[in-house]
């Protein structure tokens, strides 16, 4: 009996030992921080997952101590002012790292795979595909990419493979970095060959419109897809993979629909149900549940609060291999579902300006406002910074009213938007004037402020009361000691 129960209890302590061993611990020290709230993105089921991202506070050392489960191994990335640190996190890792944030210097790391995450940090290793995009801009046949590609790609494998030849690295950090590369450099290889496909799908009025789609291209595209399939679970904690899906869904399945004659995906609605339709058809397992929460997170943050995304959502939920995602998710779902829900009533703060379409000048919109100060506010529902300033608008509009300024709000939006736009100002609460701007304001606009071919926003103008501009880049309402010194200069 005794030795019965002698064996149960070594058998216990084994496997609580063998548990805590699976655990990886990652220490921070950022010097001259003390107390500095960083982020930190751990993986999710194994996998980066942007929206898992979490605001943290270092101690009174500048130092942090972060625990990984097995599932929260994988690829790990902490933000701490302007210095980021991308790590290979493995199961019983022991890593310490110490960052001079102010100075450039290089990270000082110890533990598993050291020399292989200094590399891994390296400003010269490339770790976002729109950053090496221009290296790529005078390849103007598919031989001449594909080679380019392949010369640039062998550069960076190269120098971690020395480390792994070396055995200063494991054959998993290597493989991660090398696959890792491997997908970065397709993707650009994607972005490269829908560039030359979406102009098939222009207005032939449009100076971009091509009539063909090159053959070599299409068959390229194709090979592409092949070499790197979006169905191989091994990839899915690659940064690089999200980026590569993310292309395929967004240009080489629209490329299928668009052969195939299906002009409904012109529409917005049924163009994000295309999408998630074809994410479940193309992407299986675990791959296609994580790429369904990746483009539920990628459409979410842009806050168009699209209604479909409601379904999609509550179908997705329903999936016992969602769970992991859904934490994350659903705040964001309660966001859109709250947008809907705006009752169309009618706030006294909020008016909408009457005739709108007849007003094709900025001069005759001046004038509706005659002996007014205003504050004029230029967005549009899918400008994301917009309406990131949205949330500063209360201590704004105190400052405002102090001088008696006015809001008014033009809208960019073209007319397909207007519904959106409108419950957008609900659901904001931006109490004010508005107008969406037809074809003709919006052009007038453009020739006034920008240079006649196109804009950028959001953008903020101060008018006084005699309609003179004062400020033609106004102060945004997160800065509120700029606005307010500007507005006390009416």
């Amino acid at each position: 009996m005794r030795k019965s129960l002698i064996v149960v209890l070594f058998v216990c302590i084994s496997t609580v030992l063998m548990s805590q061993s699976q655990v990886a611990l990652v220490n921070f020290t950022f010097l001259h921080q003390p107390k500095a709230e960083i982020s930190i993105l751990k993986p999710v089921n194994n996998a980066i997952f942007f929206a898992a991202r979490k605001n943290l506070l270092l101690d009174e050392k500048g130092s942090i101590s972060i625990s990984c489960s097995p599932t929260e191994t994988g690829f790990l990335k902490v933000i701490c002012k302007d210095r980021v640190i991308d790590l290979f996190v493995q199961s019983g890792d022991n890593i310490q790292v110490t960052i001079d944030t102010p100075s450039s210097a290089r990270p000082l790391i110890t533990g598993s795979n050291k020399e292989g995450q200094i590399l891994l940090n390296e400003s010269f290793i490339p770790k976002y595909y729109r950053d090496i995009l221009p290296l790529f801009k005078n390849d103007s046949t598919i031989e001449l990419l594909s080679k380019h590609v392949e010369a640039e790609k062998q550069k960076y494998t190269e120098q971690f493979g020395k480390l792994y030849d070396a055995k200063l690295v494991d054959s998993s950090f290597f493989n991660f970095t090398k696959k890792n590369i491997d997908y970065l450099y397709a993707t650009v290889l994607v972005q490269k060959m829908a560039e030359r496909f979406y102009p098939i799908t222009y207005s032939p009025t449009s100076q971009a419109y091509r009539s063909e789609f090159p053959k070599e291209y299409a068959t390229y595209w194709d090979a592409v897809l092949d070499h790197f399939p979006l169905n191989d679970s091994s990839v899915k904690f690659l940064p690089a993979y999200q980026w590569y899906a993310e292309n395929m869904i967004n240009a080489n399945l629209y490329r299928i629909r668009w052969f195939k004659g299906d002009t409904t995906i012109k529409e917005e609605s049924a163009f994000i149900r295309k999408k998630f339709e074809d994410i479940q058809q193309y992407f299986k397992g675990e791959i296609g549940v994580l790429t369904q929460a990746r483009e539920l997170y990628f459409m979410y943050i842009q806050e168009k609060f699209e209604q479909p995304l409601i379904d999609i959502y509550e179908n997705f939920s329903k999936l016992p291999s969602a769970a992991p995602y859904l934490p994350f998710l659903q705040p964001y779902h309660q966001k859109i579902k709250s947008f809907h829900g705006v009752v169309s009533q009618k706030n006294k703060g909020i008016s909408f300006v009457k005739n709108a379409t007849q007003i094709n000048s900025f001069q005759t919109l001046k004038e509706l406002f005659k002996g007014k100060r205003l504050y004029i506010d230029l967005w549009a529902t899918w400008c994301g910074p917009c309406k990131d300033e949205f949330k500063y608008q209360e201590e704004a509009k105190r400052i405002l009213a102090s001088r008696a300024v006015e809001t008014l709000y033009i809208s960019m939006d073209v007319a397909e938007r207007d519904d959106q736009w409108k419950k957008m100002v609900q659901y904001f609460q931006l109490t004010g004037h508005h107008i969406r701007t037809s074809d003709v304001l919006r052009n007038d606009l453009m020739k006034l402020f920008w240079d006649g071919k196109s804009y950028t926003i959001p953008r903020y103008l101060l008018i006084d009361d005699k309609g003179v501009i004062r400020e033609l880049n106004a102060a945004r309402p997160s800065d509120v000691k700029g606005l307010k010194g500007q507005i006390e200069k009416l």
